[in-house]
């Protein structure tokens, strides 16, 4: 009987101290966090750039559903990402984001592992992520189109990574002038060999430019 007392002692001790625990931590989070809790306030304190709160976020937080658990691996990679915490690790990084993804498919997810994928000279790896988030590509950031564009182009897929402009700029006209997007369409027709084609698009590009008082377009036109 006691040993059963003392065992239910012990589990409501477990029990009561998460709550506490992670109110103490909560305490250390700024108000713009209000609004997120457990694994995903670890994830947007991860993705801040607030790494040490993150992790102590993440160390009280209970992974009790699917998403908990993408949400554990997600941030996990971000924190081995992160060099400034003195354990970079970008091979396990990316270990974690495909142990998220196998759980949950998530757009940013990929993006991160394109992103560690691409920094670590797997291309292979990260071409795979680019085809797998391929149409949310297509409304994305021009960064993210870039490390997508490259990693497809050094993974010797040069078909692949001019479609995939081709769809950024027909769900984005207006990355047509984007110094970052322009360069990619030209230096993948460069690498096709299409010259001519090159050379037309980088002049129709850089009028646009001009008309449009792109700041960019004398980077873009010594490129």
């Amino acid at each position: 009987m006691k040993m059963n007392v003392l065992g239910t002692s012990l589990f409501l001790s477990v029990v009561l101290s998460a709550p506490l625990a992670l109110a103490f931590v909560r305490s250390e989070i700024p108000e713009s966090y209000d609004d997120f809790e457990g694994t995903e306030l670890a994830v947007k304190l991860a993705v801040d750039g607030k790494f040490k709160l993150a992790e102590k976020v993440l160390s009280v937080s209970q992974t009790l559903d699917r998403k908990s658990h993408a949400n554990r691996e997600r941030v996990l990679g971000l924190l081995l990402e992160e060099s400034a915490s003195g354990k970079s690790d970008l091979a396990k990084a990316s270990q974690h984001f495909a142990a998220s993804l196998k759980i949950v498919e998530s757009t940013e997810t990929h993006f991160d592992k394109q992103r560690v994928d691409f920094a670590r000279e797997d291309y292979l790896g990260c071409s795979e992520s680019v085809r797998r988030s391929r149409m949310q590509l297509s409304s994305s950031s021009a960064s993210k189109i870039r490390i997508a564009t490259k990693c497809l182009r050094q993974a010797n897929s040069l078909p692949e990574a001019l479609d995939l402009i081709r769809l950024v700029l027909k769900s984005q006209p207006s990355l047509r002038v984007n110094p970052v997007i322009a360069s990619e369409r030209v230096e993948i027709l460069v690498d096709l060999g299409l010259h001519e084609v090159a050379l037309e698009i980088a002049i129709a590009t850089m009028k646009d430019m001009a008309n449009l008082e792109q700041p960019g377009i004398s980077s873009f036109a010594l490129d």
